[in-house]
């Protein structure tokens, strides 16, 4: 027989289902055992094909799990037996060999402690007082320990529900489902049919320019009506399945107003699907909610409503996903997987099994197991210990950065140092204050387990700050010939005639392209009158003996003469010629993005696609315009894009591997052969995140097309491959093509590793 009662977590929207313990208070073996209460509500249910009993306590609303033997013993208290008498009664009825009092005491004053016992008035005083003294205590610590989860009960919901339930009544049909699912499955099938057209918005290039001050409001409001919704389905789904709720109030999530429900009525429901339905009632309420606004988001333009839809959006889906319907935290997945596994209280077991394998293993304890377990509890009480800590490192950064413009970051370290307190020192010190407590457990029974502790313990450190690890950056890029020379226009002017297609060979001094600029021209042309007008004038002066005045005119002429050989040499310019032998290699084709919209494509001003395109005739092109490469040589290089923090170790000659998207089967070796010290503003159209890449790039307004953060320009000649011959490529590969590249910059240590990624990501 099992020797606890086993209490039930609350079963609310993210809250635990509370725990309970006995007094220390022993009932003599020939008195009378106080009777158990007759308002007490009983349910049988069946769990893993074995079957458990629940109690359910009306007046403070608490539940308690009994094993069938636990049970039996308390049907027997009927307020006339003795602690004898029970034992007595049990083994006949059992028909079982008698059990000692050892074991029925401890049930006796966890019941006791816990008010399913009736008890003179003076005596259920005190208990009330000590249990109110004790859930204070254990109030304020969860507050402490829970500074992103904190609620406060404000009313009974019950009438509220009642009067709610007929309207909704057609939302637990089939039809309704299916509609409810229909909703979900269009909006998902609208983001993935035009998925860059969604990354492209401004809200969703910058989610953390949304997500300021400014907007905070909004996403409040949002958050707010999307949580109230999320509770009431809860409370309905519960009222729907003969449940009950009497316990709604508010819930600050990371210091969002929420609101939160109790359902822990559903633990007397003994079909566990109904109870899955109702752990799952928030999420599936959220998901519809998201799938509203996404179509509401999209169809709007922007403004306050438009706002609250995308709150609504990344709130209900984002956020849903990522922590409701997540089974490592403690909400609505982690009570779904419960009652699926029919494991109640998983966490809380699976946390106190491996506390239990570890002392075990590191100090020998020879103690009784808590129960039945095996690695898939220690898996998930890592996992969940591991994604906590993760999960609440990310709000606090995103706090952060929200805070950082407004020169509130010591905001973000008391936040900080409050989530290391509840995540490091309060479980620290309870399991210090424990030990203190009983000093017996603070003795291994042999003395090699804790040195076999500590140097695991060295070893995991040594490894992470010590043992050095392969590290390599990785970037974005594009093909370019690995030699050749740039053709850009040295003045501006109108295309005539494009001599060249691409792939053509030419050889030096072949014409590329033939501009002309009337401007120029007219510039010329009176220039030139003004020479031979001066000329004339010399000449006249020199004749009437006007020394003063010749002179003059030469000195002007002097000056002119440079000037007008200039303006001769910009119109030679305007004709685009060879400077070597080699092959016509266009620059890749440009597009930008409109300052009016941020989906709508249009060629840049004057030229359209490349320079040599024919349909450009007539087209103007400013000074600087690349128009296209000479290539002396087959061969190709790759141009790779690298962030600030990235580029810092790049060193010429380091080895490097290329993946090229058109062929994903074959890895191209490469060396790097250039570091840019200048940085790129723009890149290859192709390598953007607005393209469907992924170099962050602005997406709409003056700076359309031009990349967001600071990148440097690396050039990597393409070397080998590492299967196969490099020449057997030369007529496949061409200008242009997209790949990626992991370059080799030495090694690191997983703690240089992990302390760059948090600079990178806080962009220290």
């Amino acid at each position: 027989m099992s020797t606890a009662t086993s209490p039930i977590q609350n079963r609310a929207v993210v809250g635990a289902r509370g725990e309970t313990s006995g007094t220390n208070e022993q009932p003599a073996s020939q008195s009378p055992i106080p009777a158990r209460r007759r308002d007490l509500i009983e349910s049988e249910q069946q769990y893993q094909g074995q079957t458990v009993y629940y109690v359910k306590d009306p007046m403070t609303l608490k539940y308690y799990r009994f094993a069938p033997a636990e049970f039996e013993v308390f049907q027997l208290l009927d307020g006339q037996r003795t602690l004898d008498d029970v034992r007595l009664a049990f083994a006949h009825k059992l028909m079982r060999k008698e059990i000692g009092n050892r074991e029925i005491l401890p049930l006796i004053q966890r019941w006791q402690k816990a008010g399913l016992l009736q008890e003179p008035g003076a005596m259920a005083t005190a208990r009330v007082l000590a249990t109110q003294q004790d859930s204070t205590r254990s109030r304020w610590l969860s507050r402490i320990s829970g500074i992103l989860y904190m609620k406060v009960r404000a009313f009974d919901p019950d009438r509220l529900l009642n009067l709610i339930y007929p309207w909704v009544r057609w939302m637990f049909h089939p039809f309704g489902v299916a509609l409810v699912v229909c909703s979900i499955g269009s909006a998902v099938l609208l983001v993935t049919a035009r998925y860059e057209e969604f990354t492209s918005q401004p809200e969703m290039q910058d989610l953390r320019a949304f997500f300021n001050v400014q907007n905070i409001f909004w996403f409040w409001l949002a958050v707010g009506m999307v949580k109230v919704l999320h509770e009431f389905g809860h409370g309905l789904t519960c009222k729907h399945f003969g449940g009950e709720c009497h316990a709604m109030g508010l819930l600050f999530m990371c210091f969002t107003p929420c609101m939160y429900c109790d359902v822990s009525d559903s633990w007397m429901l003994p079909n566990k699907w109904h109870r899955i339905a109702i752990a799952a009632a928030g999420v599936y309420v959220e998901l519809l909610v998201a799938s509203l606004a996404t179509f509401v988001w999209w169809t709007t333009a922007p403004g306050v409503l438009h706002s609250l839809a995308f709150s609504a959006m990344v709130f209900g889906s984002v956020q849903t996903l990522l922590i409701n319907a997540n089974p490592l935290m403690r909400f609505d997945g982690y009570y779904m997987m419960s009652d699926f596994l029919e494991v109640p209280n998983l966490r809380q077991k699976s946390f106190n099994f491996t506390k239990y394998y570890l002392k075990q293993m590191f100090w020998g304890t020879r103690e009784a197991a808590p129960g039945s377990g095996g690695p898939a509890f220690i898996l998930y009480a890592v996992t969940a210990s591991m994604y906590r800590v993760t999960l609440t490192a990310g709000i606090i950064w995103l706090f952060s950065r929200m805070l950082e413009p407004y020169k509130l970051q010591a905001l973000g370290w008391v936040l900080t140092g409050m989530a290391v307190t509840s995540i490091v020192l309060v479980p620290v010190g309870t399991a210090i204050a424990a030990a203190v407590q009983n000093p017996a457990s603070m003795r291994p029974r042999s003395w090699w387990r804790p040195l076999l502790a500590v140097v695991l313990l060295a070893g995991v450190l040594g490894t992470f700050f010590y043992v050095p690890l392969p590290r390599r950056a990785y970037a974005v890029l594009t093909l370019e010939p690995a030699e050749s020379t740039l053709i850009s226009a040295a003045s501006s002017g109108r295309i005539v005639k494009p001599h060249v297609v691409s792939g053509q060979r030419v050889h030096q001094g072949d014409r590329l392209l033939e501009m002309e600029n009337t401007e120029l021209k007219l510039q010329v042309e009176r220039m030139e009158q003004q020479r031979d007008m001066m000329l004339v004038q010399s000449r006249t002066a020199s004749a009437v003996l006007d020394p003063a005045r010749s002179q003059a005119i030469r000195v002007a002429l002097d000056e002119l003469q440079p000037q007008l050989a200039s303006l001769r040499q910009r119109i030679e310019d305007l004709v685009l010629r060879a400077p070597a032998d080699g092959l016509v290699v266009p620059e890749p084709e440009r597009a930008t993005l409109s300052a009016e919209s941020a989906t709508f494509i249009k060629p840049l001003d004057h030229w359209q696609r490349t320079v040599l395109q024919p349909e450009n005739i007539g087209a103007i092109l400013e000074p600087g315009t690349v128009v296209c490469r000479i290539s002396t040589t087959e061969e190709f290089a790759a141009v790779a894009i690298l962030s600030q923090t990235q580029v810092e170790a790049i060193q010429v000659g380091q080895q490097s591997a290329i993946k090229l998207d058109a062929f994903p089967q074959e890895t191209f070796l490469g060396t790097v052969q250039e570091v840019s010290v200048q940085d790129v503003e723009q890149a290859a159209p192709q390598l953007l995140n607005i393209h469907g890449s992924e170099l962050p790039a602005i997406s709409s307004g003056p700076g359309a097309g031009q990349l967001a953060e600071t990148h440097y320009r690396i050039r990597i000649r393409i070397s080998g491959l590492s299967r196969g011959v490099l020449s057997d490529w030369s007529g496949r590969l061409r200008v242009g093509l997209r790949g990626r590249t992991w370059i080799r910059v030495g090694t690191q240590t997983a703690a240089q590793a992990t302390w760059r990624w948090i600079c990178q990501v806080m962009q220290w």
